[in-house]
């Protein structure tokens, strides 16, 4: 609808209005609504009969009283600085909201013409989203760079502790649960992998930074996987079951959101305060990429429950490991790759069960097959399986074997 005062033709003057690939509407100093184009109905939803006037489209647009009434006045300044300068063109930043309930934001560009206004409405949602996303790109690396000092520290000082507490807004101050959590798969191919794809690796971990901050967690990445810190509700146990409990509900978070996801979980003892980070930080490490090698059926792995494996982070000569390995294992190890035979695997079954007959048929062979391999295997070791300690022997060095071969 346009006023008798436009005397170009006014069917081509809407062909072109409409041409345009703007939002656009004409609106007279008294608040009407006196034309909208095609694409500002398409944009926001609303025709012609919905906004008749300005007062209609304030109020649908902007439902919010206390934003109508700042809407209202950036009108009123808008034509008077219009007023004072026809030639010019005034902009704001709007967010307005569509029929459907969307939020758009918007950059609208007023311009004289003749007595009326002439309004343009350009979506600024991508550059929004840009700034969101540099926002937290610059944040997390921000929060890594705290969390990696205070690692690095050892043991922190209180004023260290509290001004990274002010820095990421988090409740360090109170006692917590840390996790590590390392990255296994992600649509069906390894960690390593992804290494070598890093624009998706590190869109990966955003998506696993996003599911795992909350005001009552920090998580970060750091080398291997991410660390978490789980903040402790008050009356909440400071357990092992408890935080077993939370690692199951670490794996739920994540599988929900990113079900081609799959992770393992280190979990430390539990902490009093942030002067005991670093420490905590290496037992959960230690915990996963460890418990990963030992333990590769599971997905949740406790410090407390690595034995002898929580002394090896602690090593940095390996050459008694291997001597141990050799040791105990060396004569089976030369007689597999002698004979091209598997009684390694054998070995490991059978010092994983109690059970014989559950063993046979864990490895596919019969019984008596078994228990001449279980004599042969003896023989080679020089032991007897009904020795414990012997047994346990055996369990770590092929445990260390493990590690020692990854």
């Amino acid at each position: 609808m346009l006023t008798n005062t436009l005397k170009i033709g006014e069917a081509d003057f809407g062909k072109m209005i409409n041409a345009l690939p703007l939002p656009m509407a004409i609106i007279s100093r008294a608040g009407d609504h006196m034309y909208i184009n095609e694409r500002f109905t398409q944009s926001f939803g609303y025709c012609y009969a919905d906004i008749p006037s300005r007062n209609h489209w304030r109020k649908a647009a902007f439902p919010e009283e206390n934003y109508r009434q700042w809407t209202l006045q950036a009108w009123e300044t808008v034509l008077e600085r219009l007023a004072s300068s026809p030639a010019d063109s005034e902009q704001v930043e709007y967010n307005i909201t569509c029929k459907d309930g969307a939020v758009c934001p918007v950059i609208v560009s007023y311009s004289q013409f003749g007595n009326d206004i002439i309004a343009t409405f350009t979506d600024i949602s991508e550059r929004r989203r840009y700034e969101r996303i540099l926002q937290a790109t610059y944040e997390r690396r921000r929060k890594n760079e705290v969390m990696t000092e205070l690692i690095r520290e050892g043991v922190p000082s209180k004023q260290l502790v509290h001004e990274s507490a002010r820095i990421m807004g988090a409740k360090m101050v109170q006692p917590y649960h840390c996790f590590f959590i390392a990255i296994d798969e992600y649509r069906g191919k390894p960690r390593r992998h992804w290494l070598k794809c890093m624009e998706e690796y590190h869109l990966l971990l955003n998506e696993l930074l996003n599911v795992l901050e909350d005001n009552d967690r920090l998580a970060w990445d750091c080398q291997d996987g991410i660390g978490v810190l789980w903040f402790s509700q008050g009356s909440e146990e400071m357990g092992k079951t408890t935080q077993m409990a939370i690692a199951d509900q670490l794996h739920r978070m994540i599988g929900n959101r990113l079900p081609t996801v799959k992770v393992s979980v280190g979990i430390a003892e539990p902490a009093v305060n942030m002067s005991a980070l670093a420490a905590h930080y290496r037992q959960a490490r230690t915990a996963v990429l460890t418990g990963k090698k030992v333990w590769p059926e599971k997905n949740s792995f406790h410090y407390a429950d690595m034995g002898v494996f929580q002394l090896l982070s602690c090593i940095a000569d390996t050459a008694p490991i291997d001597e141990y390995i050799e040791r105990t294992l060396g004569g089976l190890l030369h007689y597999d790759k002698r004979k091209s035979a598997h009684y390694l695997i054998t070995l490991e079954t059978i010092l994983m069960s109690d059970n014989w007959k559950a063993s046979a048929a864990q490895l596919g062979i019969h019984y008596h097959t078994l228990m001449f391999r279980k004599q042969r295997l003896e023989q080679i070791l020089g032991i007897s399986f009904d020795d414990y300690s012997a047994r346990l022997a055996i369990l770590n060095a092929l445990h260390l074997l493990k590690l020692k071969n990854d």
